[in-house]
């Protein structure tokens, strides 16, 4: 995982406290083995399992490392993390971001770069973003998957949470 702030924190708990976080020995359980962070030292909002999850300051350590399949991208912004989850799909690994910027700015890219890394390799490289979009409400799978035999010219409306919640506070 790359970023431990608030959203990061949240994905953390949720991966390993309600999900199991690596407590079945076998594969399918997922467990974050790394969390990147600009300070180790920072008080942190949850509890970290240092003895699952080791926490580093170079995020090349994740994204050479054979034994990750998946980077969780919760750091933000559009250099770091776009430069992250560029190298993380060059080196076949699946991605989830939450990061509305790099997906309004990157989108293209980051579509072709997931197209060139399952040309290229026997496993499939995916690349989620569906929690950049309208507060994680599934509308990308469901637009993907449930309207195959429609013509979707358009779609049109307010899908961020933080924009609905400063248009109903102007009432």
């Amino acid at each position: 995982m790359i970023g431990a702030g608030t959203v990061g924190g949240g994905v953390y708990e949720i991966i390993m406290n309600r999900l199991g976080g690596g407590s079945d020995t076998n594969t399918t359980t997922p467990i974050i083995t790394k969390i990147c962070v600009r300070d180790p030292n920072k008080q942190r909002d949850f509890s970290l399992d240092s003895s699952k999850t080791q926490v580093v300051t170079d995020v090349t350590s994740i994204l050479n490392d054979d034994d990750i399949d998946l980077v969780v991208e919760v750091a933000g912004g559009v250099t770091f993390a776009k430069d992250a989850v560029y190298e993380s799909l060059k080196n076949s690994k699946s991605v989830v971001t939450a990061n509305k910027a790099l997906i309004a700015e990157n989108l293209d890219k980051l579509i072709t770069l997931v197209d060139e890394a399952n040309a290229n390799n026997k496993k499939s490289v995916k690349f989620g973003y569906e929690a950049s979009v309208c507060g994680g409400i599934p509308i990308i799978h469901t637009l993907q998957s449930g309207y195959n035999g429609d013509i979707i010219n358009e779609v049109q409306g307010i899908c961020n949470g933080t924009t609905n919640y400063m248009l109903e506070s102007l009432r």
